[in-house]
């Protein structure tokens, strides 16, 4: 990972923030990142996918209030970083293990959807913050095909703010 990028997320202070390849493999994050994102920060390298907690974490149906949508969209940028690197081995390597964990990712990945970052809001049930909408801004790193960048941010003086305020009190 790239120093400057390890840069930002440490001095983004309290938003947020993580990189992800086109796989949605968590690549880095920021301590508010590990806060708010269920387990990230404790799972192994190989392991720490975002579509794979979204699809075989029973955690991720209570903490994405739009499930369906996270991971319908979350499997059309697997899709697009697929046909950007056809035949890649981890990516088949993941479609195969997330299609033998869920009968949905088999009929969503079928529907050929693709979509790279992006940029809106996600409605969360945090376990510690309680309710959250946060706006996502995903954005391509120079230099790099499929790296993005990731931040989360609540509304100034709204519920979510406070709650976000609440999860960075205790870091």
């Amino acid at each position: 990972m790239d120093a400057g990028v390890l840069r930002l997320l440490d001095v983004i202070g309290p938003v947020p923030a993580y990189v992800t390849n086109g796989r949605l493999d968590v690549l880095a994050w920021n301590p508010m990142a590990a806060a708010l994102l269920p387990g990230i920060a404790e799972l192994p390298e190989g392991r720490r996918n975002m579509l794979r907690f979204t699809l075989c974490d029973p955690r991720a149906r209570d903490f994405y209030l739009d499930w369906e949508g996270v991971t319908r969209h979350g499997i059309a940028q697997l899709r697009t970083a697929t046909g950007r690197d056809p035949g890649d081995p981890a990516n088949e390597a993941l479609i195969r293990e997330l299609a033998g964990a869920s009968p949905r990712f088999g009929e969503w990945w079928e529907r050929q959807d693709v979509k790279g970052p992006g940029i809106g809001r996600k409605e969360y049930r945090h376990p510690v913050a309680g309710r959250l909408s946060l706006d996502y801004v995903g954005m391509v790193l120079p230099g790099t095909v499929d790296h993005r960048f990731v931040t989360l941010t609540a509304a100034e003086g709204s519920p979510s703010q406070a709650a976000l305020d609440k999860l960075a009190a205790g870091l």
